[in-house]
């Protein structure tokens, strides 16, 4: 939602202060952000899941926002995370074998907070302190163990 046109730059901005916020809060596990577009034909999550092998995954997305004159003041998050298993899939006849990626949620967690949509750098700012927010949630919460890879 915030990457469409109408966001500006300043959405984008958002966006990417989101990852690294959540990142930061998860510094001593090993994270990847995935950026999904509904607009685009590749998805990159079964590439990222092949490349990373994770234990699990965090999805974070816009459930809602509140709007001013056409711009978004303020947003809902949500936080998904779900335990990630594999199993091979044998290669038949002329499909070659590949890996089942099976994701189940685990648990889920909701904030409201300003978009700061004003510039940049205000944009970002309030995109690491909501990634943050999440990030420290999560560790709180003791979904995920951190630090053993599970």
């Amino acid at each position: 939602m915030f990457d469409a046109p109408s966001f500006g730059k300043e959405g984008r901005a958002y966006l990417v202060g989101l990852g690294e916020g959540i990142q930061g809060a998860l510094a001593d596990v090993p994270t990847k952000v995935v950026e999904l577009d509904v607009m685009k034909f590749v998805n990159p999550v079964p590439s990222a899941l092949q490349a990373m092998s994770p234990s699990h995954t965090i999805r974070l997305f816009a459930e809602s926002d509140m709007m001013r004159y056409g711009t978004p003041i303020s947003a809902t998050w949500q936080m998904e995370v779900s335990d990630v298993t594999t199993a091979p899939v044998p290669a038949t006849n002329d499909k070659p074998g590949g890996t089942r990626y099976t994701i189940k949620p685990i648990y889920k967690a909701r904030a409201n907070g300003e978009t700061c949509l004003d510039s940049d750098s205000l944009a970002r700012k309030c995109g690491v302190a909501m990634g943050k927010m999440f990030g420290e949630t999560l560790r709180a919460a003791h979904v995920v163990r951190i630090g053993t890879g599970t």
